[in-house]
Formats: structure tokens, sequence, C-alpha cells
């Protein structure tokens, strides 16, 4: 249906989702990306043509209006390795992981970090959604699918809750975000 149609479709999902938890251990989630490491994610094989491109990267930055509505809350994991994963240069990646900082600080939005470091409840396998009590969507390499089913709603709040309790948030999320950031902005020198 093509991918800008697509994030319409998600963005469409978002809006009727009034408390979203989102587990990523590939990229820094679309709700939090800045137009220049989406830009980048989409140029990533195989790559989409220039217009399409356009299309899908404005389609996604659309959906972060959700961050500002009232009565919405958002949790977002992601796992340390994805903010050192280098989707851009080192410029947009310093900019996209100052955007997460900025964004930690609104008040209808927790960002928790999976540090590298220390044992884990379990691996990520794929990233997910789970959007209120009544809806998870699983990222595949190349597809997503949608469960309703109550045994697959338990089963990924579960796990996101087993992540959480081991997340750095906080100052601690801030601090770990700072160093790597602090760490591109070294490369550019």
């Amino acid at each position: 249906m093509g991918p800008w149609k697509h994030q319409r479709t998600i963005r469409a999902i978002e809006a009727g989702t009034r408390n979203l938890r989102l587990f990523q251990g590939q990229l820094v989630p679309g709700l939090l990306q800045t137009p220049e490491y989406a830009s980048a994610v989409f140029r990533l094989a195989p790559a989409l043509p220039e217009e399409t491109l356009v299309k899908t990267v404005a389609a996604r930055l659309e959906r972060q209006a959700a961050l500002h509505r009232p009565g919405h809350s958002f949790h977002f994991l992601i796992c340390e390795h994805v903010l050192r994963w280098e989707i851009g240069t080192p410029a947009v990646m310093a900019r996209q992981l100052d955007r997460l900082l900025s964004l930690s600080r609104l008040s209808d939005i927790r960002l928790g970090v999976v540090p590298q470091a220390g044992r884990k409840p379990d691996f990520p396998m794929t990233c997910f959604s789970l959007h209120d009590d009544r809806l998870v969507i699983v990222e595949t390499f190349h597809a997503e699918v949608t469960t309703r089913d109550p045994r697959d709603l338990r089963l990924y709040a579960e796990t996101f809750e087993r992540f959480a309790a081991i997340a750095l948030y906080g100052d601690g999320m801030k601090a770990l975000v700072e160093s790597v950031r602090d760490g591109f902005l070294l490369q550019q020198e």
C-alpha cells in the first residue's frame, strides 16, 4: 500500500490509543525520530525512491502530533545499542539523542533505556507496541503482525514489564544518553 500510507495507518491506530507502550531493540521509535534520522532510516536498503522517501518521512513526522494530545501516555523502552547504532552521520545521531532527551522531559512520556551491561530478563527478538490493553503490533523483518488475543497481550505486557524493570530512567537514563551523544559529538570534530 506504500510506506507513507502505512505511516498513516499507524497514525490512526496511535490516535485511538490512550496508553502506548513500545519496546524497540532496532531503531529509535518513529514517534521520537528527527527528520534527519527518519530520512537515514528510509535510505537504508532497500532505499526508497526520493519522492516516496519525502512522503514517508513527512507521514512519520505527522504521527508525532500524538505525543502532545492531552490524556495520552507513552512509555518507550529502547535498548542501549539502538542509541549507538549509526543510522546516519555522527551529527544526525547527536541531534537524534538530543531529541530523546528533550522529549523525555514531557510529562506524558516515560523513556527508559535498557542498558547493555548487566543480566537481561530476555532478548530483544522483536520490536513491539502495546496499544492500551486491546492490541499488540509486532514488527518483523518484512512485515507487522497484529494480535488482539488476550494471551498474546498478556505475554507482550509481561515481556515489556521485565525489560522496564531493568531499564534506566530519569538521571541514569539522561547520563547514558548524554554520554553516547557526546561520543558522536567528538566524532564530528
